[in-house]
């Protein structure tokens, strides 16, 4: 599902989440370059669901490869197509488990002076730390 499909309500945190992964942009998009270029095609997921004792890794809980998703499940049928569509280049894809349960798929692009996924993979200028 993508973020027009939402209900109004789970809007506002997908909006939130949005916003926190567009404040974190050089470690998403540096996981999703450094995964690209091991794996190809694909999304990074980020969990925001509840956890008894969380992961290490949170939000980022994964990669879904281009070949992991089944494209028969209509369900998937979305990302599968935002996976085969984006530039990775300049692009991400991410699978965005929301706290209220709702799955959402979404392509945000470098945009707003941010680095590539290339160069985020870099990690941050010197100036930044």
């Amino acid at each position: 599902m993508t973020f027009q499909n939402l209900p109004e309500g789970d809007k506002e945190i997908v909006s939130a989440i949005h916003h926190l992964l567009l404040a974190n942009w050089i470690d998403a998009a540096g996981r999703a370059w450094q995964a690209y270029d091991a794996y190809g095609r694909g999304a990074i997921i980020l969990d925001f669901r509840p956890y008894e004792t969380p992961p290490d890794q949170l939000p980022f809980a994964g990669y879904a490869r281009r070949q992991d998703v089944n494209r028969a499940d209509e369900n998937l049928a979305q990302l599968g197509e935002l996976i085969d569509s984006y530039d990775p280049t300049v692009e991400i894809v991410c699978v965005i488990y929301t706290p209220l349960g709702d799955t959402v798929f979404e392509r945000l692009p470098a945009f707003g002076g941010r680095p590539t996924p290339p160069k985020a993979a870099l990690g941050p200028p010197p100036e930044a730390l």
